[in-house]
């Protein structure tokens, strides 16, 4: 297992207190839709929502998975394999406020991330 704490965001804020765990390693299909980027695992899905004109949410969306999945690969164990990170509790963002989010994802504009959520 190679479990991430993720800050849940809703509103173009980050819900104070309240996080979202998903374990990386079940990892199984990455999707950028018109507004969205959705990971999905084995029993979980995480969704990025996002503002903008329809041409900014793909681009944010792009942003979005190109991002996660440079984090995540490291993390994944794939078959025959052990993953190189151990076992761990990964914090993404830790320490970050909202602004902070929206920069290290490379969103250009500052209300561009709507939700992070987990299904």
């Amino acid at each position: 297992m190679k479990i991430w704490k993720i800050p849940a965001i809703a509103a173009d804020a980050i819900t104070p207190g309240h996080f979202i765990y998903i374990d990386v390693d079940t990892l199984q299909d990455v999707t950028t839709l018109a507004a969205t980027a959705v990971f999905t695992g084995l029993g979980w899905t995480l969704t990025f929502t996002f503002d903008g004109s329809t041409a900014q949410k793909l681009a944010n969306g792009a942003l979005v998975a190109d991002y996660m999945m440079a984090k995540i690969l490291p993390y994944k164990t794939f078959p025959g394999s052990r993953g190189n990170k151990g076992e761990e509790t990964f914090k993404l963002w830790a320490g970050l406020d909202y602004a902070g989010i929206i920069a290290d994802l490379g969103i250009p504009t500052a209300d561009g991330l709507v939700s992070v959520v987990l299904s």
